[in-house]
């Protein structure tokens, strides 16, 4: 699925939520941007996804399906020395920034680290401001933000 970084998110869900941005969605028929970026940043992503506690986890939508690289097949599964096994494309990271979100699947590290995708600065801005000892929910932000939108659009006033 491909989504131009910084549009309005929409995935899977029949309305777009205004709060949330979607970034690195990419594919093989649409370009995207290449770089480089700090280790630093590809440390704290990785972090961010491996850091799944009850006080903090940013994975949102997690089993949405499970998709590999779109570019080379690859990416699905990452081994640590520890024996501690992350698997991606399995789920999405939807960060905080500002008043909102930056949704992103989790397979972003993968385009980062493989595939010299250069996201956005206020994705690498976002991430690198993320405390993994806070206190937040992705998945809850997730519901909270389409509750009311599928209460009005299966609203039973609407259905009759």
């Amino acid at each position: 699925m491909f989504f131009v970084d910084g549009s309005v998110y929409s995935y899977g869900i029949p309305f777009e939520l205004p709060m949330v941005q979607a970034i690195g969605w990419l594919d093989r028929d649409h370009e995207y941007s290449h770089g480089d970026v700090r280790e630093e940043f590809v440390a704290k992503l990785w972090k961010i996804i491996e850091t799944r506690t009850r006080s903090f986890d940013l994975h949102a939508n997690v089993i949405r399906g499970i998709h590999p690289c779109d570019f080379c097949g690859e990416g699905i599964f990452r081994e640590r020395r520890d024996g501690f096994r992350t698997m991606l494309g399995m789920s999405e990271l939807w960060v905080p920034f500002g008043s909102g979100w930056l949704a992103a699947p989790t397979l972003i590290v993968h385009y980062v680290e493989l595939h010299s995708y250069l996201p956005p600065n206020n994705f690498i801005e976002a991430v690198m401001n993320v405390d993994t000892n806070a206190t937040i929910n992705a998945q809850v932000a997730f519901e909270s933000l389409c509750a009311p939108l599928m209460e009005q659009l299966y609203s039973p006033k609407l259905l009759k």
